[in-house]
């Protein structure tokens, strides 16, 4: 009951009826109730100054912390134990589906997915916007970026290289078209540069991944000497044994003068017969490519021309001298000097 003339409300809890400016903040109940309510509520309780319900805040407007949903033109829904009502998609979900945030130690009003649908269309709708601030924001702090990206590979290395590796076994599809597609488009100068950049550092630091290079490359030449090509096929596959077996093998035939750091070309103006540090040693075929040709990695002639027992670590010096005499050099004489 309201009669404006005499100023006067009923209040909906104790029902006894006083002035209006004995009402907390205009609601419909009176303030001696309010307090009576605020010293026995238990957490996150609240109560609608409108109609008097009692329940939790999730019930309330979130904007006006007196008045429920139903009082703001919503409906109120109470979900089972274990679950939480969605706003977003007005559904009830089980409590794992919502995110929980730390900040407010609340559960978000919508759940996981229909907060990514959101999201998504979002994105959808303000592409280039995003872009461009995406854009702006990295060219800002583009070193300190660089160093946490760096940092944060450095601490989890293990983790993201076993979830790449795990990516790449469950997605081949993806990463073949991937690869496809990339192999179409143009390279830019500054591509080329940052292949090489990353090529250069990586042989200088993993001598398998050198290994490997130098044997495709070397595989390469002698297929096109053949007016044939690897057709992007990994040595790997057509090889009888692994990059590390034959770093092992090669390294077993290693003599008391050579190691990985005087692996290199012959230049006879550095070469000095009195002095080992300027020798240096390559990788020999016994039997010369010469005398195995091959138009594949298929080819049985491959497969003898890189076979282990034909590959032996050489002064490059002797090597050089054996292919400008065309000499046949079955034994493993050092001709140092």
């Amino acid at each position: 009951m309201s009669d404006e003339n005499l100023e006067i409300e009923e209040c909906l809890i104790c029902k006894e009826i006083n002035k209006i400016s004995l009402f907390f903040r205009k609601s419909k109940i009176c303030k001696k109730c309010k307090a009576e309510f605020e010293h026995n509520k238990k957490e996150k309780e609240r109560l609608c100054g409108k109609c008097a319900f009692i329940g939790d805040e999730k019930l309330f407007l979130s904007g006006l912390r007196n008045t429920c949903r139903k009082c703001g033109g919503m409906e109120i829904h109470i979900p089972p134990k274990g679950m939480l009502y969605c706003t977003g998609c007005e559904v009830n979900h089980l409590i794992e589906n919502f995110e929980f945030r730390k900040d407010n130690q609340k559960y978000r009003g919508q759940c996981i997915e229909y907060i990514k649908i959101m999201r998504k269309i979002y994105f959808e709708d303000n592409e280039e916007k995003i872009h461009a601030k995406q854009k702006e924001k990295r060219e800002k702090n583009k070193s300190k970026s660089k160093i946490e990206k760096h940092e944060y590979y450095i601490k989890n290395q293990e983790r993201l290289k076993q979830k790449a590796k795990q990516y790449r076994i469950d997605n081949p599809e993806k990463i073949q078209a991937y690869i496809d597609v990339n192999k179409l488009k143009p390279k830019t100068k500054k591509d080329r540069l940052k292949k090489n950049e990353y090529q250069n550092r990586r042989k200088k630091e993993d001598i398998e991944f050198r290994l490997r290079a130098i044997v495709s490359t070397s595989i390469g030449r002698a297929l096109m000497a053949q007016e044939s090509s690897k057709s992007g096929g990994s040595i790997l596959k057509y090889l009888s044994y692994t990059i590390k077996e034959l770093k092992n093998y090669l390294e077993s035939l290693f003599e008391p003068w050579m190691n990985w750091s005087n692996w290199g070309l012959y230049k006879s103006k550095l070469w000095n017969k009195e002095d080992k540090s300027t020798w240096v040693w390559q990788i020999d075929h016994i039997i010369p490519h010469s005398d195995l040709p091959y138009n594949s990695m298929n080819h049985p002639n491959f497969q003898k021309a890189w076979a282990l027992s034909n590959l032996r670590p050489l002064s490059a010096k002797q090597n050089h001298e054996d292919g400008v005499n065309r000499t046949r050099h079955n034994t493993k004489e050092n001709k140092n000097e």
